[in-house]
């Protein structure tokens, strides 16, 4: 789906995803918990609800605007992950939830990810994507992950 398909989207995506993500999310808090001035960047952002439950510093980059504009609990950069605006290790984490598939190349979106993160980065693969194969085989052998976790709609890494 490119940009003006989730631009079109917006409006209702929280009420389509929230559920799904939030238990996602508490699923990851189990592994996870960044400290309160933790710097965060959430790749492929959409509205927020990605790291809606981390309370941390948080920046959030998403190409469409229209779901940047619902995400009032970070700060939101109109970009693209294949080139992400930022610093060399920028940012404590990354996390890209359940957006992966959709980027054009993952491959440069998990490298610009690992270039502007100092510690862990998380992403999580949809399990009906026709990408869903080739992105896990691709982490397992590019990124050795330290923790897998398998969610009923996702495969969680933790690399």
């Amino acid at each position: 789906m490119g940009i003006i398909g989730y631009n079109h989207i917006a409006p209702s995506y929280n009420e389509l995803h929230s559920q799904e993500q939030l238990n996602k999310l508490k699923l990851i808090k189990t592994h996870f918990s960044p400290d309160h001035n933790a710097l965060l960047l959430d790749v492929g952002c959409g509205t927020g609800l990605s790291s809606l439950l981390f309370n941390c510093v948080k920046v959030g980059i998403d190409s469409s605007i229209e779901m940047l504009r619902q995400a009032t609990d970070m700060l939101r950069v109109l970009g693209f992950a294949k080139n992400l605006p930022f610093k060399d290790k920028a940012f404590d984490y990354s996390i890209c939830l359940t957006a992966l598939h959709n980027f054009r190349d993952f491959r440069i979106a998990l490298s610009e990810m690992k270039r502007v993160t100092k510690w862990k980065i998380i992403v999580s693969v949809m399990k009906r994507s026709s990408r869903h194969s080739a992105i896990c085989n691709h982490l397992k052998k590019h990124y050795k992950p330290y923790l897998l976790l398998n969610d009923r709609v996702d495969d969680i890494f933790f690399i």
